[in-house]
């Protein structure tokens, strides 16, 4: 059992590379981007809900762990502190835990302007790109 960790800005490839890990490993893919889709199938993202998002995607995970099944956490994690809680989590039900980062990560901010699936907008993903944390 583990918890791997996505780590990749927006539009860099993590979802798909998420998935693919997931169907290997036959582990769940869960995102905090979850949270904001809404019956309809739409996004609908809310700054003043992301601590409650970033909750109830935990939650979820734990629920997995505590099953015995791995988890692929697929969200940006641009720095430690965006990764402890799973960590701990990890440590909590002596899950493994691995990082993989997304394979256009850093690539050029247009190209990742362009294709992320949420439209984030430029700034934003030029400050995650800034704040990044190895």
């Amino acid at each position: 059992m583990k918890i791997i960790l996505m780590r990749g800005l927006p539009g860099s490839g993590k979802t798909t590379l998420a998935r693919r890990i997931a169907s290997e490993e036959g582990a769940v893919v869960f995102s905090t981007d979850d949270f904001w889709i809404g019956e309809d199938g739409r996004y609908r993202f809310d700054p003043e809900r992301l601590g409650e998002a970033h909750g109830w995607n935990l939650d979820r995970t734990r629920r997995m762990l505590s099953d015995g099944r791995s988890v692929v956490v697929d969200n940006c994690n641009t720095k430690g502190e965006h990764m402890a809680p799973y960590v701990e989590l990890a440590t909590e039900y002596g899950a493994e835990v691995e990082k993989r980062v997304a394979p256009l990560n850093g690539e050029e901010l247009d190209f990742l302007f362009y294709n992320n699936g949420h439209n984030v907008p430029y700034h934003i993903i030029e400050k995650m790109r800034e704040e990044w944390e190895d």
